[in-house]
């Protein structure tokens, strides 16, 4: 493509970008009405998505779906049965295209859900756990970047079942990451690149890993207190497992200490860490594991 500014393309790909707007309003809906509330920024977020996706309102379905919407909204509220039924438009109006797989879409719809949180600009408890619940249904979706990662974020965030305010700036600042405000929320994105550059924002290990031994490549980083590198080297060779001393295009776990620096975030992670974060985000499979979920595996 000689232009990448050009978007003269786009009349090509019609089918394709109306799917991903779909899913992606399938998911803002469920993030919108996870805290039982519906505030007025949220409403302007829904007509700037009508506004944005104006283009694609020529099928029938989707004109449907928009009609829908404005509906939905007309009195400053948003039901759960009108969610409902504009999500069951958005399945029906879907061409159901080889041209975005299920994980694809499934991830459409998450970052959906992270934009849907995000329209109030504040991130609340329920809704964190509204989007855990979502995510159980999607568990194969686990070694897709950045799916451990959001997950990981909240599990840990929830362990006091709070969100304090550093906890809320970080866990905006990182959802941001993959989300596309509506033009209208410049203030707050302007907000959000300021806490960016204050914060490193967490995405860490995975929650409940399925861990196989045999076959498999395992690294190493940070500190143990049941033993040194060559220990762990020695319990992953002894069932069956290949054990590396770096991150490599190859490997499939990476094991995080338990000793390890409990401030550790997204960007102040060792080196390791922070390539293996680079390789996912790149589509490969590894998962960064933390050591407990290693041992129990052990274990089992």
């Amino acid at each position: 493509m000689k232009n990448l500014d050009d978007l003269s393309y786009f009349q090509f790909t019609d089918r394709q970008q109306r799917d991903r707007a779909l899913s992606e309003l399938a998911g803002i809906l469920q993030g919108m009405v996870a805290d039982r509330e519906f505030h007025p920024k949220e409403v302007a977020e829904l007509k700037d998505w009508q506004r944005s996706h104006s283009h694609l309102m020529g099928p029938r379905d989707f004109a449907d779906i928009n009609e829908a919407v404005s509906r939905a909204i007309i009195d400053g509220r948003l039901e759960s049965s009108e969610v409902d039924e504009i999500t069951s438009l958005c399945a029906r109006a879907s061409s159901n295209s080889p041209y975005y797989d299920a994980v694809t879409k499934a991830l459409q719809e998450l970052f959906g859900y992270l934009h849907g949180v995000l329209s109030d600009r504040k991130v609340k408890p329920e809704e964190l756990k509204a989007l855990l619940l979502w995510m159980d249904d999607y568990g194969h979706l686990q070694q897709i970047y950045p799916f451990t990662e959001i997950q990981s974020m909240i599990v840990g965030v929830l362990r006091d079942k709070s969100v304090d305010v550093n906890e809320q700036k970080a866990l905006q600042v990182f959802f941001s990451n993959f989300v596309v405000m509506s033009p209208s929320q410049h203030d707050y994105l302007d907000e959000l690149r300021i806490s960016a550059k204050e914060l490193c924002v967490g995405g860490i290990c995975a929650v409940d890993p399925n861990i196989v031994l045999p076959g498999r490549k395992f690294c190493f980083t940070g500190f143990s207190s049941r033993g040194k590198r060559s220990d762990f080297a020695e319990v992953v060779k002894k069932h069956g497992g290949d054990y590396e001393e770096n991150v490599t295009l190859s490997l499939d776990y990476l094991i995080v200490g338990a000793d390890g620096n409990p401030a550790w975030a997204y960007s102040c992670y060792g080196r390791k860490v922070e390539k293996a974060v680079q390789l996912r985000k790149k589509g490969h499979q590894l998962m960064i594991v933390h050591e407990r979920d290693f041992w129990d595996a052990i274990v089992e």
